[in-house]
């Protein structure tokens, strides 16, 4: 069994459905958790956290799949490459749904050789439909709604030195 690591970014979660995610969380990586939850600045009355965690490999869609069934919640959920798997990245809201993508490295987004075809067979001859296929494999709607949340998360831990002149 090949062991890898990740994180759980809960973006925006209602006060009422934390225990549910950290039940969710806890079933999935089979281990129990203490999530430290920060209000997210972007949604008042919401709750964000970063959960990290190890696991075998593809313990990213068994704990996606399972936040997936919750409703209302903004979430990602990254894996970490091996010497034998691919990295990963999940993205969900709930007006898009589920998303996922490999990753390299770098955390780039790989698209393979059967999504590239599948753009150029449904945009045909239509750039601006192979633009939009491009984009679908990307994720950039995921990305585009995720954005805002993630940016009010990340500066919700910031402490900001004051400048002095």
């Amino acid at each position: 069994m090949t062991t890898t690591s990740g994180i759980i970014f809960v973006h925006c979660v209602s006060a009422a459905l934390k225990p549910h995610v950290q039940w969710t969380c806890e079933s999935a990586l089979e281990e129990k958790l203490n999530i430290r939850w920060k209000p997210q600045p972007a949604r008042e009355g919401t709750w964000c956290a970063n959960i990290p965690w190890k696991g075998p490999a593809g313990t990213s869609t068994k704990v996606s799949s399972a936040l997936y069934k919750l409703q209302n919640l903004w979430f990602e959920v990254t894996e970490h490459g091996t010497a034998s798997t691919d990295s990963s990245w999940l993205m969900h809201t709930p007006s898009l749904g589920l998303f996922h993508i490999h990753t390299d490295r770098a955390g780039n987004f790989v698209l393979t050789e059967e999504h590239i075809k599948r753009a150029y067979e449904v945009a045909g001859n239509n750039p601006e439909r192979l633009y939009q296929q491009f984009s679908l494999a990307l994720g950039e709607a995921w990305d585009a709604e995720l954005e805002p949340l993630r940016a009010a998360h990340d500066l919700s831990s910031v402490t900001v030195i004051p400048h002095f002149r």
